[in-house]
């Protein structure tokens, strides 16, 4: 991980969000752009398509809404139910993280999918892209969903319904993050560098 990433309690979160954000109406989470790649709009299907199977909002994190994404939002009837935090701090980003219901990252391509192992070492429920590197990245830790479908996110997302499943999806989680801590990503470089140089 390239910064400090964990579990905040709910004490220590809604100072920083507002206790109703915290504690009154779960959330769904997306860290990121506009970028047609990153599939906002997935989010908004999402909840539309769950209908009264779940009435919570969707934040995203990262960038303000664009007049097309605010427009199809508005269509949607779902709107009312989103909130912005653009430019967040990391301290509010971590807060997001370890608050959401779930962290959706519905992307059609990354380079490598940072906020899946941040938001699976703050303990949230990561459920993103069946499409590389997404998988790769998250392991046992996450649920994927084809990005083009929203009904198999939300097939994915009624699954955290169940308690200890939801638990067991956030441990391996952690221990999936245990792959990108910086000691081991520095100590797997140095005996790279190395066996090189004893070959040489």
């Amino acid at each position: 991980l390239n910064a400090d990433f964990r579990p905040l309690s709910n004490v220590k979160c809604q100072p920083i969000l507002g206790a109703d954000l915290v504690s009154e109406k779960p959330f769904l989470l997306h860290v990121g752009t506009n970028l047609a790649r990153k599939n906002r709009r997935l989010l908004i299907d999402l909840v539309v398509k769950l209908g009264d199977r779940w009435t919570g909002d969707i934040v995203f994190a990262g960038k303000s809404m664009d007049e097309g994404l605010r427009s199809y939002a508005a269509q949607s009837g779902a709107l009312a139910r989103i909130k912005e935090f653009p430019d967040v701090s990391h301290e509010t980003l971590v807060a997001l993280y370890s608050s959401c219901a779930a962290f959706i990252f519905p992307s059609f391509s990354e380079g490598f999918g940072w906020p899946i192992i941040e938001a699976q070492a703050c303990c949230a429920p990561v459920i993103t892209s069946s499409v590389a590197p997404m998988p790769e990245i998250g392991g046992q830790g996450a649920l994927y969903a084809d990005p083009k479908d929203p009904g198999q996110f939300a097939e994915q997302f009624l699954k955290l319904e169940s308690k200890t499943y939801r638990e067991s999806l956030v441990q391996n989680g952690l221990k999936n993050v245990s792959r990108f801590s910086g000691d081991l990503m520095t100590n797997n470089y140095l005996n790279l560098i190395f066996s090189n140089s004893v070959k040489s």
